[in-house]
Protein backbone atom coordinates (compact mmCIF):
# COMPACT_ATOMS: atom_id res chain seq x y z
CA UNK A 1 0.00 0.00 0.00
CA UNK A 2 1.16 3.52 -0.66
CA UNK A 3 2.56 5.42 2.32
CA UNK A 4 0.62 8.46 1.37
CA UNK A 5 -2.29 6.38 0.98
CA UNK A 6 -2.20 5.16 4.76
CA UNK A 7 -1.45 8.93 6.08
CA UNK A 8 -4.78 10.01 4.45
CA UNK A 9 -6.67 7.19 5.94
CA UNK A 10 -4.82 7.80 9.16
CA UNK A 11 -6.02 11.48 8.78
CA UNK A 12 -9.34 10.38 7.40
CA UNK A 13 -10.09 8.77 10.94
CA UNK A 14 -8.82 11.39 12.86
CA UNK A 15 -11.35 13.73 11.24
CA UNK A 16 -14.09 11.52 12.10
CA UNK A 17 -12.95 11.48 15.59
CA UNK A 18 -12.94 15.22 15.74
CA UNK A 19 -16.19 15.18 14.07
CA UNK A 20 -17.94 13.16 16.49
CA UNK A 21 -16.25 15.02 19.54
CA UNK A 22 -17.50 18.33 17.77
CA UNK A 23 -21.25 17.54 17.31
CA UNK A 24 -21.69 15.04 20.29
CA UNK A 25 -24.90 16.27 22.24
CA UNK A 26 -23.32 16.15 25.97
CA UNK A 27 -20.34 17.26 27.54
CA UNK A 28 -19.43 13.64 28.66
CA UNK A 29 -19.27 12.87 24.67
CA UNK A 30 -17.12 15.68 23.41
CA UNK A 31 -14.82 14.86 26.18
CA UNK A 32 -14.80 11.07 24.95
CA UNK A 33 -14.50 11.84 21.06
CA UNK A 34 -11.52 14.53 21.95
CA UNK A 35 -9.75 11.80 24.23
CA UNK A 36 -10.13 9.38 21.42
CA UNK A 37 -9.05 11.38 18.84
CA UNK A 38 -5.61 12.53 20.91
CA UNK A 39 -5.38 8.52 21.52
CA UNK A 40 -5.40 8.44 17.30
CA UNK A 41 -3.08 10.84 17.12
CA UNK A 42 -0.24 9.13 19.33
CA UNK A 43 -1.23 6.41 17.99
CA UNK A 44 -0.24 7.98 14.22
CA UNK A 45 2.92 8.95 15.90
CA UNK A 46 4.12 5.65 17.51
CA UNK A 47 3.51 4.01 14.41
CA UNK A 48 5.50 6.03 12.53
CA UNK A 49 7.83 6.20 14.59
CA UNK A 50 8.33 2.47 14.46
CA UNK A 51 8.08 2.40 10.66
CA UNK A 52 11.29 4.93 10.78
CA UNK A 53 12.96 2.46 13.68
CA UNK A 54 12.14 -0.14 10.96
CA UNK A 55 13.89 1.88 7.94
CA UNK A 56 17.17 2.59 9.73
CA UNK A 57 17.40 -1.02 11.02
CA UNK A 58 17.54 -1.95 7.64
CA UNK A 59 19.42 0.50 6.35
CA UNK A 60 22.26 -0.18 8.64
CA UNK A 61 21.79 -3.98 9.06
CA UNK A 62 22.17 -4.11 5.12
CA UNK A 63 25.60 -1.54 4.87
CA UNK A 64 26.91 -3.50 7.80
CA UNK A 65 26.21 -7.19 6.31
CA UNK A 66 27.48 -6.00 2.99
CA UNK A 67 30.85 -4.61 4.80
CA UNK A 68 31.18 -8.12 6.76
CA UNK A 69 30.94 -10.01 3.83
CA UNK A 70 33.76 -8.45 2.20
CA UNK A 71 36.00 -8.41 4.99
CA UNK A 72 35.48 -12.23 6.03
CA UNK A 73 36.18 -13.07 2.33
CA UNK A 74 39.24 -10.48 2.29
CA UNK A 75 40.38 -12.28 5.34
CA UNK A 76 40.03 -15.85 4.25
CA UNK A 77 41.41 -14.65 0.58
CA UNK A 78 44.45 -13.66 3.36
CA UNK A 79 44.25 -9.45 3.27
CA UNK A 80 43.64 -8.96 6.46
CA UNK A 81 46.64 -6.27 6.39
CA UNK A 82 44.56 -4.70 3.68
CA UNK A 83 41.05 -4.79 5.60
CA UNK A 84 42.41 -3.29 8.45
CA UNK A 85 43.43 -0.75 6.66
CA UNK A 86 40.26 -0.15 4.71
CA UNK A 87 38.22 -0.24 8.14
CA UNK A 88 41.11 2.69 9.54
CA UNK A 89 39.96 4.51 6.74
CA UNK A 90 36.34 4.61 6.99
CA UNK A 91 36.92 5.02 10.87
CA UNK A 92 38.68 8.11 10.32
CA UNK A 93 35.64 9.18 8.00
CA UNK A 94 32.99 8.79 10.01
CA UNK A 95 31.33 11.00 12.12
CA UNK A 96 28.29 9.95 13.88
CA UNK A 97 26.60 12.11 16.41
CA UNK A 98 22.99 11.88 17.52
CA UNK A 99 22.05 14.11 15.02
CA UNK A 100 22.44 12.66 11.86
CA UNK A 101 24.02 9.17 10.83
CA UNK A 102 27.44 10.06 9.22
CA UNK A 103 26.48 8.42 6.24
CA UNK A 104 27.29 5.19 7.49
CA UNK A 105 25.77 2.99 4.75
CA UNK A 106 27.59 5.37 1.85
CA UNK A 107 30.89 5.08 3.99
CA UNK A 108 30.60 1.15 4.59
CA UNK A 109 29.57 0.20 1.10
CA UNK A 110 32.21 2.31 -0.57
CA UNK A 111 34.42 0.23 1.77
CA UNK A 112 33.09 -2.70 1.13
CA UNK A 113 33.60 -2.10 -2.62
CA UNK A 114 37.20 -1.43 -2.35
CA UNK A 115 37.45 -4.40 -0.29
CA UNK A 116 36.35 -6.86 -2.59
CA UNK A 117 38.02 -4.98 -5.65
CA UNK A 118 41.27 -5.31 -4.35
CA UNK A 119 40.57 -9.11 -2.97
CA UNK A 120 39.27 -10.04 -6.55
CA UNK A 121 42.51 -8.87 -7.67
CA UNK A 122 44.35 -10.73 -5.14
CA UNK A 123 42.21 -14.06 -5.38
CA UNK A 124 43.01 -14.00 -9.27
CA UNK A 125 46.49 -13.27 -8.81
CA UNK A 126 46.15 -15.99 -6.30
CA UNK A 127 44.72 -18.71 -8.50
CA UNK A 128 46.88 -18.05 -11.04
CA UNK A 129 50.01 -18.89 -8.94
CA UNK A 130 47.75 -22.21 -7.23
CA UNK A 131 47.63 -23.14 -10.78
CA UNK A 132 51.06 -22.72 -12.00
CA UNK A 133 52.05 -24.57 -8.74
CA UNK A 134 49.88 -27.16 -9.82
CA UNK A 135 51.25 -27.45 -12.93
CA UNK A 136 54.83 -27.90 -12.08
CA UNK A 137 53.68 -30.33 -9.36
CA UNK A 138 51.45 -32.66 -12.32
CA UNK A 139 55.19 -32.10 -14.07
CA UNK A 140 57.29 -33.60 -10.99
CA UNK A 141 54.96 -36.31 -10.73
CA UNK A 142 55.29 -37.57 -14.62
CA UNK A 143 59.33 -36.80 -14.37
CA UNK A 144 59.34 -38.96 -11.46
CA UNK A 145 56.91 -41.84 -13.28
CA UNK A 146 58.88 -41.96 -16.12
CA UNK A 147 62.13 -42.43 -14.47
CA UNK A 148 60.97 -46.52 -13.93
CA UNK A 149 61.12 -46.18 -10.44
CA UNK A 150 57.62 -48.01 -9.05
CA UNK A 151 55.83 -45.49 -6.84
CA UNK A 152 56.29 -46.41 -3.63
CA UNK A 153 52.72 -47.35 -1.87
CA UNK A 154 53.34 -45.36 1.32
CA UNK A 155 53.24 -42.15 -1.08
CA UNK A 156 50.01 -43.06 -2.83
CA UNK A 157 48.68 -43.90 0.55
CA UNK A 158 49.26 -40.27 1.45
CA UNK A 159 48.66 -38.83 -1.45
CA UNK A 160 44.76 -40.13 -1.66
Amino acid sequence: MEPTLIVIAFFAILLLFLGIACSAPSKRGRVIGAFVAFAWSCLMFMAANMVERFNLNAWYSSAADELLDSSIEAIDAGRADHVSAELAEMRDELEVTYQYRGKFDELARATARRIRSTSSVGDKAKSEAQQADRGQAATRHESQSDGGDAAQPDEEGRSR
